[in-house]
């Protein structure tokens, strides 16, 4: 009982975040992250919140052997082939939990971030800066651990710069659509609550990129812009709107455009990819796309060299969140 009222004190005592404070007013206390159950950030005026995966705390020995290995596939590859690789990493409220506690100050470069600039040779590094608690909430769902409309835009626009895509040739949202209906995702349905208030908002585009996907070999639809914008979309209480809007997760997606005097990119990740390689795709011949947990889980190794003789690679890009180098069986061989 003593040990709930603890718990029940430090939620409550989460310092206020007033939508008006500077960045460096945000003064949100730690708390010990795997005590919070069941793992949802409150803040005080009750109507924000976000949740967040249970118990999580990534292993920082093993985060550096994953990310040795994919320095590793990087040093040999380029032995052979003068490509340059990029490396995006998402700062979700994970990469703040890397340590024991969640410091909700909201440092410049994240521990996880200072260790793949410190480890992996990569051409250039970048990542979605989170620089306030108010940012960290326009970015990303609140019962979903995906980047939302907003922070997946900010992601292709920081991903569009590290690959030197000129400014004036980078796509720009006409308006914003809400659907009419509410977003509860993965996390709300784990823990079998309907907790979400937030309903389902993406940007619209007067000229969304057209191409021809083909899915683990195979042609087919990947996005499903061109449905919802028509009313043709699910609405029960789990259904999830972000794997369907934007296309899901696959092994191996490679998105074609009709630019085939354009160069050719690698884009290796997971699920955060999704909303920004169909942005891409307008910019490239081919958008071939890797996903290391899809992967995993149909029995499969990923050859970065093989694919890229195979496809032409001219550029690489590492997207994803602090998840892709947490886990040593998601690696790709040289």
């Amino acid at each position: 009982m003593k040990r709930q009222k603890r718990i029940l004190a430090l939620i409550v005592g989460l310092l206020l975040l007033s939508t008006t404070a500077s960045a460096e007013m945000v003064q949100i206390r730690s708390y010990p992250f795997d005590k919070l159950d069941p793992s949802v950030i409150k803040i005080r005026d009750m109507d924000r919140y976000m949740m967040a995966p249970d118990r999580w705390k990534a292993d920082s020995e093993l985060t550096r052997r994953t990310i040795s290995y994919f320095d590793t596939a990087i040093a040999e590859l380029k032995k052979t082939h003068d490509i340059p690789v990029y490396v995006y990493l998402v700062e979700t409220v994970c990469s703040h939990a890397f340590r024991d506690e969640i410091p909700w100050t909201f440092p410049a470069d994240t521990e996880m971030y200072q260790m793949l600039k410190s480890s992996l040779h990569a051409d250039a590094i970048s990542h979605l800066e989170i620089s306030s608690a108010e940012q960290l909430f326009s970015y990303f769902y609140t019962t979903d651990m995906h980047w939302n409309y907003r922070g997946s835009y900010r992601g292709y626009l920081d991903c569009a710069q590290l690959l030197g895509i000129p400014e004036e040739e980078r796509y720009v949202p006409t308006g914003e659509k809400t659907f009419p209906v509410i977003y509860n995702g993965a996390l709300a349905k784990i823990r079998n609550t309907t907790i979400s208030q937030e309903q389902f908002t993406v940007y619209t585009f007067d000229d969304f990129p057209d191409y021809t996907a083909y899915v683990n070999g195979k042609k087919k639809t990947y996005d499903h812009y061109s449905s919802y914008m028509a009313g043709k979309y699910e609405s029960k209480k789990y259904t999830p709107h972000y794997d369907n809007f934007y296309g899901g997760n696959y092994s191996f997606v490679v998105l074609e455009s009709q630019h085939t005097d354009a160069p050719d990119l690698l884009v290796i990740g997971n699920s955060f990819t999704n909303p920004v390689k169909t942005l891409l795709a307008h910019h490239y011949h081919r958008v071939v796309c890797v996903n290391l947990f899809q992967y995993k889980y149909d029995g499969r190794q990923f050859s970065l060299s093989k694919t890229v003789e195979e496809y032409g690679i001219d550029q690489i890009l590492l997207l994803s969140d602090i998840k892709m180098y947490a886990f040593e069986e998601v690696k790709p061989r040289p």
